[in-house]
């Protein structure tokens, strides 16, 4: 799976999941033609996917509301094996805690593997994992948010399948919830193979850079 992919599905899985649980809501806006509201079915459902798509993309829902904790403790860990294998480099330990808070060990870390195949192999399995584990998390949202808001359509003078849809969107919601560790631990374990290889055949390279980048830190 290459990055613009694995970008693009990013974009429109929770733009899908929107257009479908809120379907209904759309629908029944599109009733009040006479106070101003589109015919939800001139929009399209493509259309839906993409408008919802882009809304949820601007907002950054997924990493403030899920993503941010997690992504940035698999980052950490990226990090700490790396500073690990550049064990001797000069000023190491002095300069380690601002190493660990930017963004360049990260990109020492990127550049290696863009410039070895087997890497880049393995970082195609770290792509379909993330898609996976977004994914999931974006069902963790958009679950919470349909169920509270059949909920209150239901509290506002629905039937009893606005109960039952709360119910089940709920229910898969938490699920997914319980799901993402899982997905976490998948994605750092291969984060691992790759910090493997890098260790025990780039580890003069990985060495080499970090050294410029502290040098850099030091002008």
């Amino acid at each position: 799976m290459s990055l613009s992919t694995l970008k693009a599905l990013r974009f429109l899985v929770p733009g899908a999941l929107l257009a479908f649980v809120f379907e209904p809501i759309l629908d029944s806006a599109a009733r009040l033609t006479e106070l101003g509201f589109p015919d939800a079915d001139l929009l399209g459902y493509p259309i839906q996917v993409v408008f919802f798509g882009f809304l949820y993309h601007i907002l950054n829902v997924r990493w403030r509301l899920v993503w941010k904790g997690p992504m940035g403790e698999v980052n950490d860990h990226i990090k700490s094996k790396l500073l690990r294998s550049s064990k001797g480099v000069e000023e190491l330990s002095t300069h380690e805690a601002e190493l660990k808070s930017g963004r360049g060990l990260m990109n020492i870390y990127y550049r290696i593997i863009d410039n070895d195949e087997t890497l880049k192999e393995k970082a195609t399995r770290v792509r379909f994992n993330g898609l996976i584990w977004s994914s999931v998390a974006d069902v963790e949202i958009v679950g919470l948010l349909a169920g509270y808001s059949y909920f209150i359509g239901y509290w506002a003078g629905g039937d009893s399948r606005d109960l039952l849809v709360a119910a089940v969107c709920l229910f898969v919601s938490v699920s997914a919830e319980f799901a993402l560790p899982h997905v976490v631990r998948r994605h750092q374990a291969i984060a691992d193979e790759q910090l493997e290889i890098i260790h025990q055949h780039h580890r003069q390279d990985l060495r080499a850079q970090v050294k410029t980048l502290i040098e850099g830190k030091d002008e």
